[in-house]
């Protein structure tokens, strides 16, 4: 992928207006043996974004804001493979996705005078996203993705980081969802909505001696897909560390989900055709050691759990 970007900012008194522009080209290629298909895409996208800030009172501040987002399909998702191992449940990808294009349009308040505190809402629109679609031939299902998504979303969000004293410290990330998809696959129209959310806790208390515990809560709501929902999820973590040398070196020890062995992944997928349900379940419970030295201004705190990596230019495959 290349890009080449450019922004300007113009401040007053009270007002910050920002805008800019970012020209992406991204070149897709790949090989896929097993079916002896190829895979060679180019796509540019010019992204725009505008931002206007009001400041408020000291630390607060107000701003609006519009920018565009491109999601890249997966390389999941372009592998054409046909995952038979279940021989009743065939995943599959499709070679042929392109770049979805999500357009937002955010409010949001900010107050920074104890810590931070961030409140927003928005509103997000698309005409391409990538779902994932299933089909039903007798008794086997066959799942793929398909740009086929229009998608509507009303969202709410809340971040802070609060310290409760100079040693205890929260900090508190949520969000909640109003979906509407709708999309039509071959001559069939589908359409689903509904409600989706999480809301991660991280707690953290640093002793005076160089020892620090942390733990961490979190929960993710079931997603809403174009044709059904999919799986629900629910964490926790506790860590241990201390710090050596004026905190040059620290050694920590970390659980994840401590209560729990396993995770049931469930998809739920319901037409009026046909409906299906399918799980599995994973490991869940891990642990680990880790030993850090810190040179020049590197910093790094004990590691929060969390559902996985975030890749926003990369669709997921939910």
């Amino acid at each position: 992928m290349y890009s080449v970007y450019n922004s300007y900012t113009v401040k007053f008194t009270k007002w910050t207006f920002k805008g800019g522009a970012r020209f992406e080209s991204t070149k897709i290629k790949a090989d896929f043996t097993s079916t002896s298909t190829t895979v060679d895409q180019r796509f540019n996208n010019l992204v725009p974004s505008l931002s206007v800030q009001r400041a408020l009172k000291s630390n607060e501040t107000l701003t609006f804001g519009f920018t565009e987002r491109i999601q890249r399909p997966g390389i999941f998702q372009l592998n054409p493979f046909a995952d038979s191992s279940n021989p009743l449940y065939i995943t599959m990808g499709n070679p042929q996705l392109k770049p979805a294009v999500n357009n937002n349009f955010e409010l949001s308040y900010g107050n920074y005078n104890k810590g931070s505190f961030t409140f927003s809402t928005s509103y997000q629109f698309a005409n391409n996203t990538i779902q994932n679609i299933a089909s039903v031939n007798g008794n086997v299902t066959t799942t793929t993705f398909a740009n086929i998504g229009k998608t509507r979303q009303l969202g709410f969000d809340l971040n802070t980081n609060y310290p409760i004293t100079k040693q205890f410290n929260i900090n508190v990330n949520a969000e909640l969802l109003q979906i509407w998809l709708q999309g039509t696959y071959n001559g069939q129209l589908f359409e689903n909505s509904g409600q989706q959310g999480h809301i991660f806790t991280n707690y953290t208390y640093k002793f005076i001696d160089g020892y620090r515990l942390a733990a961490n809560i979190g929960f993710d709501s079931r997603y809403v897909l174009i044709q059904g929902r999919d799986n629900w999820f629910f964490g926790s973590g506790i860590a241990a560390g201390k710090d050596f040398f004026k905190g040059k070196v620290s050694a920590s020890v970390q659980v994840n989900n401590p209560f729990s062995k396993f995770n049931k992944l469930d998809f739920f997928t319901k037409t009026p055709d046909f409906a299906t349900v399918s799980s599995n379940l994973n490991y869940y419970r891990f642990g680990n050691l880790s030993l850090n030295y810190k040179f020049g201004k590197l910093n790094s705190d004990i590691k929060k759990n969390k559902r996985g990596i975030n890749n926003d230019d990369a669709a997921s495959g939910r």
